[in-house]
């Protein structure tokens, strides 16, 4: 009974050893994961301040485009008045060639 007692004793001395290192383990893996948190916490406010930065590039993009945008319109515009200035002149040509073209027609008869 006493050796039984002895073995029971010995085999506890080796489960608490093993759990001993098992807990040194799980500290270290602990102590690793939280030194890798503590790296990804770090990026992840870069990675904050990058996007920030990134929004404000965004919007500052977004006024020149609308900005294009508006000079665009105001291009087109002109051009309209361009063509419209040129259609109006080609008319007035086509009307000056048909009132030589009569004007030389009387002349002939």
């Amino acid at each position: 009974m006493v050796t039984k007692l002895r073995n029971q004793v010995e085999d506890l001395k080796l489960k608490l050893g093993e759990s001993d290192a098992e807990r040194a383990s799980l500290k270290k893996d602990n102590e690793s994961l939280l030194r890798e948190d503590e790296a990804l916490q770090k990026e992840i406010r870069l990675l904050s301040v990058e996007l920030e930065h990134l929004r404000k590039s965004g919007e500052e993009g977004n006024g020149l485009v609308d900005q294009l945008r508006t000079e665009n319109a105001i291009l087109n515009k002109k051009i309209r008045k361009i063509n419209d200035f040129r259609l109006k002149d080609r008319h007035i040509t086509y009307e000056i060639q048909a009132l030589r073209h009569d004007a030389i027609s009387e002349k002939e008869k």
